[in-house]
């Protein structure tokens, strides 16, 4: 990354040896805090197991992972668009993920992916330059919301269930690693009500942030348990979806 005295930790944060969700409101939206954690949670027990090599985090904006992955990657190359709504003194390329992506074939052993897939306008020809800008047995991590509210307006797309998200990994050759929901019908709730909630006046806030919380101490024990929702458990009412998937090595 060629802005590394410029990064500063934005929606996540390291708290006592795991990846959380910021509790600035400046840094941590208020009404998204649970999705946020469980997005974090996913990432904070993935990038350890996966991460490796030469990194490019792709629609990166304030690239909030960069502190978490910079620890397991050679090197890290930060990559976004002219059109994103956030400020980009970090980014060491700007391209369009939309188009062919710059970079020779092969050049990466790990793409990080973070809430970008419903950004973009026709997702396969992605995933095809995904493949052949990756390693053979580096890996892709992502995340995409489900039930979630349009954000990134006007660039907000598609929502996509677990079933696409596995056409996409076949049709592009990947080998597919991880594919878990994130949340249910209870955070999916919670979710909502918060984004509600943080309307209100002197108590909304405070009132969102602790239900918040409470849900996901619960999913976590949940989580302990053995009770989350996996490829061969389908959770009909998802916050939304995290992904591992891995370019197949050469015979």
């Amino acid at each position: 990354m060629n802005s590394k005295p410029l990064w500063k930790p934005t929606k996540f944060a390291e708290r006592n040896g795991r990846l959380r969700a910021s509790v600035s409101e400046q840094r941590s939206r208020v009404s998204s805090r649970l999705v946020t954690e469980l997005v974090a949670r996913e990432y904070g027990r993935a990038i350890p197991l996966y991460v490796r090599g030469d990194l490019v985090d792709m629609g990166c904006g304030k690239a909030p992972l960069w502190g978490t992955y910079s620890g397991y990657a050679t090197s890290t190359f930060l990559v976004d668009w002219a059109n994103s709504l956030h400020e980009n003194p970090l980014l060491d390329c700007v391209c369009d993920l939309n188009a062919p992506l710059p970079f020779e074939d092969q050049r990466f052993d790990t793409i990080v992916l973070s809430d970008v897939l419903e950004h973009i306008q026709d997702p396969m020809p992605l995933w095809h330059e995904m493949m052949r800008v990756l390693r053979p047995g580096g890996h892709v991590l992502l995340n995409v919301p489900f039930l979630y509210w349009i954000h990134e307006y006007p660039w907000d797309f598609y929502r996509y269930t677990e079933f696409a998200l596995q056409r996409f990994a076949r049709e592009a050759k990947f080998e597919v690693r991880e594919l878990t929901a994130i949340g249910g019908f209870l955070e999916v709730l919670t979710d909502l009500t918060s984004k509600r909630l943080g309307r209100i006046p002197v108590a909304g806030r405070p009132f969102a942030v602790i239900t918040q919380e409470l849900v996901f101490r619960w999913n976590e024990r949940r989580s302990r348990s053995g009770r989350s929702a996996t490829p061969n458990h389908t959770e009909m009412f998802p916050l939304g979806y995290f992904m591992v998937v891995r370019k197949p090595t050469a015979e």
